[in-house]
C-alpha cells in the first residue's frame, strides 16, 4: 500500500466517525424529543392514579375502615400498585432522559475534534500527494532551477519573482479542475 492510499484510507476512516457521530447524535436526540414528550403523559397518569387512590381513601374514611384495613381492601391496593407503577415509569423515563442527555452533550462536545482530525487527514492525503509529485522532479531540473535562480540574484531579479516566471500560478479555474481531478483519482470524493 503507497504512502498516498494509507494517507486516503486514514482520511476516510475519520470521515466515517465524523458520520457514525452524526447519525448517533440524530438517533439520540429523536429518542430525546420521544422521551421528552412521553414525560407529560405519564406524568398526567401518576396524577390521575393519585387523584383515584385519594377517592378511594375518602371513601374508606366515610365507611369508618381503619388504617389498618386499608391494605386489605383490594380496590385501595390495585390503585396502590397502579400508583407504584406509574411512579416508577416516570422515574424511568427521567432516568433515560438525563442517560440520553448527557449522551448528546458528549457527542456534541466530541465532534469538533472529530472534525479537526478530518481536516488534518485530508491535509496529510494532500502533503503526500504533494510529496508524491515532487519526488518526480529530478536532480537535474532542480540544478538548472537553482543555476536560473543563482543568475536571477545578479541581475537583481528575486527568488520570487524567477520562481513566477517559471512556474505561473494556475487561475482559480484551472486550479478547481486538478483539485477535482485529483480528487477523483485518489478516491477522496464519495
Amino acid at each position: 500500500m503507497s504512502n498516498i492510499e494509507t494517507a486516503v484510507k486514514g482520511f476516510k476512516l475519520k470521515q466515517k466517525e465524523v458520520v457514525f457521530a452524526g447519525e448517533k447524535l440524530t438517533e439520540l436526540t429523536r429518542r430525546g424529543d420521544d422521551v421528552r414528550e412521553n414525560l407529560p403523559r405519564l406524568e398526567r397518569n401518576v396524577e390521575s392514579v393519585r387523584a383515584q387512590r385519594e377517592q378511594i381513601v375518602d371513601k374508606l374514611i366515610l365507611n369508618t375502615v381503619s388504617r389498618d384495613d386499608f391494605g386489605k381492601n383490594e380496590e385501595f391496593r390495585k390503585v396502590q400498585k397502579s400508583l407504584e407503577d406509574a411512579e416508577k415509569a416516570v422515574e424511568g423515563e427521567r432516568l433515560i432522559s438525563e442517560a440520553v442527555s448527557r449522551q448528546i452533550k458528549k457527542i456534541e462536545s466530541e465532534l469538533p475534534r472529530l472534525h479537526t482530525q478530518v481536516q488534518l487527514a485530508e491535509r496529510r492525503v494532500w502533503e503526500t500527494i504533494s510529496a508524491e509529485f515532487e519526488s518526480q522532479i529530478s536532480d537535474d531540473i532542480k540544478e538548472t532551477v537553482t543555476t536560473i535562480v543563482a543568475i536571477g540574484a545578479q541581475t537583481g531579479r528575486t527568488r520570487q519573482f524567477i520562481l513566477d516566471c517559471l512556474f505561473p500560478n494556475p487561475s482559480s479555474g484551472e486550479t478547481q479542475e486538478i483539485q477535482k481531478g485529483l480528487r477523483e483519482e485518489y478516491s477522496l470524493i464519495d
